[in-house]
């Protein structure tokens, strides 16, 4: 499987059950993950935004694709997660399951 192949230290069961949270208040935005029921924020130092394409939405995808599968998969894929995912999402708030990234990941490694 593709992750495996890029050795990254998470195991398939445990990644692919983590979810993406993001909103909208009154105080800016606001993106967790919800990881075995556990819940913690993204980032505290950057700055995100979705629903087009642009360093904010830029940093949103890396954050969340470093999150899910390292450093080295962010690096390669942000770009193509921002215009795939981030981009497309809803200005209001959005939810992206684990399942969803590790299957996209799954159809860029058999673009390879």
């Amino acid at each position: 499987m593709y992750l495996e192949n890029i050795d990254v230290p998470c195991q398939e069961n445990i990644i692919a059950t983590k979810k993406y949270y993001a909103s909208r208040g009154i105080f800016g935005v606001c993106v967790t993950v919800n990881d075995h029921g556990n819940a913690y924020s993204l980032a505290h130092n950057k700055e995100f935004d979705w629903g087009y394409k642009g360093v904010l939405p830029g940093n949103l995808a890396r954050c969340i694709l470093a999150d899910y599968a390292g450093e080295e998969v962010a690096d390669t894929y942000y770009r193509d997660f921002e215009e795939n995912f981030i981009a497309c999402m809803p200005r209001r708030g959005f939810v992206i399951p684990g399942d969803a990234i590790r299957e996209w990941l799954e159809d860029k490694a058999r673009e390879a």
